[in-house]
């Protein structure tokens, strides 16, 4: 009897240690799941917020509740309808966000995590940022890029697709409005291409002997007594920020994306200009080949696997051209810009066949981050880390209104003030 006692007390003493490591795991490992306050690092992560549909084009966006228009009503980000009013029903709190304290017990955070710590400016909150700057680095903004130690960094394609700002997503088209002009729509009165329910379709015509192009406009998404099919470059606005005035500025780096469905042997052509240089990537389904151009002069070309349907993004960022096929890089090329003077464009984005029919779908525009020195302005602007203290730099992505290293009276975060690491919300 006191063997089996004996053994009932070391079964339930181990039950016990486990369940209180199990406690200590949880609380001190991961921290339980909590709110995001802000909307600083927007579209990555949202805080209390109005979730909208479009009235007009039935367009999903989101609203900063924390800073609500004075009028009641919304601008759509994608069509310009401004007559979207903003009630109690749709408000939803913050996304929520899981804390794992082990990584950084171990070793430094990285480049573009996502980081949780204790806000400088009210150190009984918790903030959360991306890191951009390593101990010891001097980091810059230039022209809305990021350089350290005076070179540009380049985001990994995950880190691209993760921070992209949609621009417009042509599924989402004005039904209540009429007589609007199209967004996209072809660059020459006799075109092959017809704007279909979900897309595009292009019919080569009889003895073309030319590339016949559909070209993207980008509108005056935002708040203006102009009208909102008024043509301008794509501008570092953001949807969410409908309170906010503020200089707007022109960005190049634009990601088209789309899904073709293709006719062999057809041909498709992609285009994109950042006001200073252009590339055309030339797709070859008959030869399953991908040619890449800068202003006409042939600087790539390789075998391309081009499925009977294709999921594409080709776009300028960071100083390079890229192309994803099926969401695998098929070209990612650096480039430095061209000495002209910089004129940005409302059509900086074109589709392009010249044989075989072609079925466009899922057409979408993106844009890239565009950093801001600490006054909203675009300016070269530099920091510095100190090697001591471990200290990092860090952005928010939401970069008009975000509270970060620019704004801080020092710069660097010291690794003593990170709670962990910042999980996707759920």
């Amino acid at each position: 009897m006191n063997r089996r006692r004996h053994s009932l007390l070391i079964f339930f003493t181990g039950l016990l240690f486990g369940l209180a490591i199990a406690r200590i795991f949880c609380w001190q490992g991961v921290v339980a799941p909590i709110h995001v306050v802000s909307g600083s690092m927007v579209p990555t992560l949202r805080g209390p917020h109005f979730a909208v549909v479009c009235e007009d084009c039935e367009f999903s966006f989101q609203c900063d509740a924390t800073s609500a228009p004075e009028t009641g009503d919304a601008v759509c980000p994608n069509c310009g309808f401004s007559g979207n009013p903003l009630t109690q029903r749709q408000l939803r709190l913050g996304q929520r966000v899981v804390i794992d304290r082990f990584p950084y017990l171990l070793r430094m955070p990285r480049r573009w995590d996502l980081v949780a710590f204790q806000d400088p400016l009210v150190p009984a909150a918790k903030a959360v940022k991306r890191v951009v700057g390593l101990p010891g680095e001097t980091v810059g903004i230039r022209q809305g890029d990021l350089f350290v130690d005076g070179q540009i960094v380049r985001k990994p394609i995950d880190v691209q697709r993760s921070m992209a700002v949609l621009v417009h997503d042509d599924l989402f088209r004005p039904a209540r409005t009429r007589d609007l002009p199209l967004r996209w729509d072809a660059a020459q009165e006799q075109s092959g291409w017809e704007s279909s329910a979900t897309g595009y379709q292009f019919l080569p015509r009889a003895n073309a002997g030319q590339v016949d192009w559909l070209k993207y406009r980008s509108w005056r998404c935002f708040a203006s007594p102009l009208e909102r099919s008024e043509e301008t470059p794509v501008l570092d606005h953001y949807g969410y920020n409908q309170n906010t005035s503020r200089e707007l500025h022109a960005v190049g780096d634009l990601t088209l994306s789309c899904r073709v469905r293709w006719s062999s042997p057809s041909r498709l052509w992609l285009s994109v200009r950042d006001g200073r240089d252009s590339f055309e990537v030339e797709l070859d389904r008959g030869r399953h080949t991908a040619t890449l151009r800068r202003e006409d002069v042939v600087i790539g070309n390789r075998f391309c696997s081009l499925t009977d349907a294709c999921n594409l993004e080709f776009g300028i960022c960071d100083r390079q051209v890229f192309l994803t096929v099926n969401r695998r890089v098929a070209f990612r090329e650096s480039f430095e810009p061209s000495e002209r003077l910089r004129q940005p464009t409302a059509s900086p984005l074109a589709l392009g066949g010249d044989r075989g029919e072609l079925m466009i779908g899922d057409l979408k525009v993106y844009r890239d981050v565009y950093y801001l020195e600490p006054h909203g302005r675009s300016q070269d602007w530099t920091m510095r880390t100190q090697p001591e203290g471990r200290e990092i730099l860090v952005l928010g992505d939401n970069v008009p209104i975000s509270r970060d290293s620019r704004r801080w009276s020092s710069t660097g975060l010291s690794h003593k003030s990170l709670i962990g690491r910042v999980l996707m919300p759920f």
